[in-house]
């Protein structure tokens, strides 16, 4: 994992038009990918990096955003986050919060109740099981 992890503070500031509760926001989890915070408000918001491991971050960030929005009309009994906002990060904010230059974008979505990926994640070691369960999340 990158040291340029990213605090709930500065994250609140470089993000300030986009509505989001004040921090201090709980930290779900921290991996080669991105961060993820709960802001307490019944959201998540989740920074993804610009390279991780298993292809690249642009990818990464448009292929789950595409799949929250289709996940959007699905009915019956699946249970899918429901996406909020996404965007990319703008050279501007990675003026404003240097640390942000290492992230391509940022979704936020709602939560479900259950485990995290991190919770998940800490019972696997294996590098391949790891990369297949971020995959199927």
């Amino acid at each position: 994992m990158s040291s340029t992890a990213v605090s709930d503070t500065h994250l609140h500031a470089a993000l300030a038009d986009n509505n989001l509760p004040p921090p201090p926001w709980a930290t779900l989890g921290a991996g080669v990918w991105g961060q993820v915070f709960d802001p307490g408000d019944g959201t998540v918001l989740k920074l993804v990096r610009h390279t991780g491991g298993i292809g690249s971050g642009a990818a990464i960030f448009s292929t789950e955003v595409t799949a929250l929005r289709a996940a959007g009309g699905l009915g019956g009994d699946v249970q899918a986050a429901r996406l909020l906002d996404a965007a990319s990060i703008s050279p501007d904010a990675e003026i404003q919060t240097p640390r942000l230059k290492d992230y391509c974008g940022w979704i936020r979505m709602s939560k479900l109740p259950g485990r995290t990926a991190s919770d998940i994640l800490n019972h696997t070691s294996d590098q391949e099981q790891r990369a297949g369960v971020m995959r199927r999340l």
